[in-house]
């Protein structure tokens, strides 16, 4: 599966009628500012039935509202749970920042995540992988726009632009 970019069709009230009404219990992430609320049931159904006649894959997608004031360097989103194949972020708003989601030509069935020195390891030995993190060509770079939405490969190894003292808000979604 290519990672592609596609039009966003949520509009503001969709995304409005969400955030307000169908959101669920916050979870925080480390610091304040970084936290993730659960879309509830009827939430995740009106997400389907918004999206599915856009990407047609079969299964059901699931999704988070996420608010981050950090960059998450590479990684891919090999994650149990994830079986669709398939992830999605519809960005929302962001403030002292341009964000991109900068999808790289490697692909990896084992999850990897940033463990610094433009390296990253897998999650599940701590192996360190064999290639250097600026060394891999770019794929796609998805610039953060309120129409659009970046649907991509659980599989490929994506990082955040960097930035500082900044923030996004954002739905993340997955293919189960």
């Amino acid at each position: 599966m290519k990672s592609r970019v596609i039009d966003n069709p949520l509009d503001e009230d969709k995304i409005d009628l969400i955030i307000d009404t169908a959101l669920g219990e916050k979870v925080a992430l480390g610091k304040e500012s970084n936290f993730y609320h659960r879309f509830t049931w009827t939430a995740d159904e009106w997400m389907n039935n918004w999206i599915k006649p856009t990407v047609p894959e079969e299964g059901m997608w699931k999704f988070d509202y996420m608010n981050s004031s950090y960059n998450i360097l590479y990684h891919n989103d090999i994650i149990e749970g994830n079986n669709g194949g398939l992830g999605c972020i519809i960005p929302l708003e962001w403030e002292n920042q341009d964000p991109q989601t900068i999808m790289l030509k490697h692909w990896d069935t084992r999850r990897l995540m940033y463990c610094g020195d433009d390296r990253c390891e897998y999650v599940d030995t701590k192996e360190k992988a064999d290639f250097k993190c600026s060394e891999l060509e770019e794929d796609l770079v998805f610039n953060w726009d309120r129409s659009k939405m970046l649907i991509f490969d659980v599989t490929q190894l994506h990082t955040a632009s960097r930035f500082d003292k900044a923030w996004k808000t954002f739905f993340l979604g997955f293919l189960v």
